[in-house]
């Protein structure tokens, strides 16, 4: 339970993170009882629940902070509806009178909405609204959703993606969309229930006290809340599988060693709440992805720190080495130098005790997710490590450009794992190959291991045929 304690204290640290976004491509901090979906539609409605407006949202701002239930949040099909943002299958009345495609759910949102929504007028205009049973037939007159002679929605636009209907811009079955709802309260600076805190903070009431079930938490050693269900979506949106996970009911259930779950592990409610969201932030914010393996190191304070996997270019950053000296020794030995201020500016303000984590995760199905590795460091082992695999390592690399200038950019360092991954079995490797290379080369940064002789036996064997490579690509592999 060490890696989910530390990420515990990861998010307890990171508090202030909450919400916030620092590119379109990253997850925030979600608040716990919390995750995010893709949004296509966004209808406005007053605190009445009156219709006022829709549009298609753009791509790039598609992004939504959403309420749910453990078992909304990590459902793989139909019956667990979000408490307030979904999909037109069960926001929509309508839905099937409209030539939905799938089953309906509307009853059960209608019910899971309707419980809450006295909590908050936001929740309640939303419920004033859907129980109309014209979400749809609002979003054809307002010409969101598109439907055909038959007066049904249409499956695809026949028109060119430019001249298509914007709603097919982003989506292929319209009927699937995703709708997220902005409520227009007179005197209210905060119309996106995406954005509303106040919002936030009562579904996560209301939720925590309908819980009534509590166990023994191994990560605290408290009785808290039990967690039914742990969260998914750790690498992406669409990400379905766990890192702890239950669901036999008969048969072989825990190999007669338990008769129950809770007796195997016991987590609390907010515990995994607060960890998963602090590993998926972790993820999408410093994490190195190739396909499913997702690997991140981080401090349990939230201070900075460089990443393990890059090399030296990318740690200093491309955007501050715009030198113009001719002397390509030179500036690879500054850029050494460099490198190791960089490090000591880290040592300075992570200290010697500060907490680091070096964590891999890896999934062989949809369903089940592993952890490949996992170091827990003091900050000065960290960099101290760090900068021993870049000393110990360093070999003169000329592959890299300056994205302003255009020229090459000498510099002395390791290459990053996964350079090292293609210069020994080629840019083309396979993809498992690659992730098997880099999680064994893990060892070698943190643990002082050698590179393995396979890695180097094969990387001197291409190095030696290089007739058939492109010039960059020798270069490349030279280095």
């Amino acid at each position: 339970m060490s890696w989910i304690q530390k990420l515990y204290e990861t998010y307890n640290n990171c508090q202030s993170m909450i919400g916030k976004v620092t590119s379109e491509k990253d997850v925030p901090l979600l608040p716990i009882c919390h995750t995010t979906n893709k949004a296509q539609i966004e209808i406005v409605i007053d605190n009445q629940g009156n219709f006022k407006r829709a549009r298609v949202v753009p791509k790039d701002d598609a992004r939504t902070i959403i309420p749910c239930t453990e078992s909304s949040g990590g459902r793989t099909s139909g019956g667990a509806p979000h408490p307030l943002c979904d999909k037109l299958q069960y926001v929509a009345k309508d839905y099937a009178k409209y030539g939905g495609s799938k089953d309906s759910y509307f009853t059960k949102y209608e019910s899971a909405i309707e419980k809450w929504c006295t909590s908050h007028p936001k929740a309640l205009a939303v419920f004033e609204y859907i129980k109309k049973g014209r979400v749809i037939e609002d979003l054809i007159t307002y010409k969101v959703l598109i439907t055909g002679d038959d007066g049904k929605l249409i499956e695809k636009s026949v028109k060119k993606s430019k001249e298509a209907p914007d709603i097919f811009k982003v989506l292929k079955d319209q009927s699937e969309a995703f709708i997220r709802w902005e409520i227009e309260i007179p005197n209210d600076k905060c119309s996106k229930v995406w954005e509303d805190k106040s919002l936030w903070d009562s579904w996560i009431n209301y939720y925590s006290n309908i819980k009534q079930k509590k166990t023994l938490c191994y990560v605290t050693g408290k009785e808290l809340l039990d967690a039914e269900q742990h969260p998914a979506k750790l690498r992406n949106d669409k990400d379905k599988a766990k890192l702890i996970s239950s669901n036999d009911a008969s048969g072989f259930t825990f190999r007669g060693r338990f008769t129950n779950a809770d007796q195997a592990c016991g987590v609390g409610f907010e515990v995994t709440q607060k960890a998963h969201g602090a590993l998926r932030w972790l993820l999408s914010r410093q994490g190195y992805r190739n396909g499913d393996q997702a690997i991140v190191a981080w401090a349990t304070s939230g201070a900075e720190i460089p990443d393990p996997l890059a090399d030296p270019l990318s740690i200093l950053g491309e955007d501050t080495l715009k030198s113009d000296d001719s002397d390509n020794v030179s500036v690879a030995q500054n850029l050494a130098v460099k490198l190791r201020q960089k490090i000591a500016g880290y040592k300075t303000n992570l200290g010697d005790t500060s907490g680091i984590v070096v964590m891999g995760i890896d999934s062989a199905t949809p369903g089940r997710m592993a952890i490949t590795f996992y170091r827990e460091l003091t900050g000065s082992d960290f960099l101290e490590r760090l900068e021993k695999w870049h000393d110990t390592c360093a070999w003169v690399h000329d592959y890299r450009y300056n994205l302003e200038t255009k020229k090459r950019i000498i510099f002395v360092g390791a290459p990053a794992p996964r350079d090292t991954a293609e210069a020994a079995f080629g840019n083309k490797v396979d993809d498992k190959l690659k992730k098997a290379t880099v999680e064994r080369l893990l060892p070698c940064i943190f643990d002082g291991q050698m590179i393995p002789h396979d890695v180097v036996d094969s990387a001197v064997r291409r190095a030696n045929n290089r007739a058939g490579m492109e010039e960059w690509n020798g270069i490349k592999l030279l280095a």
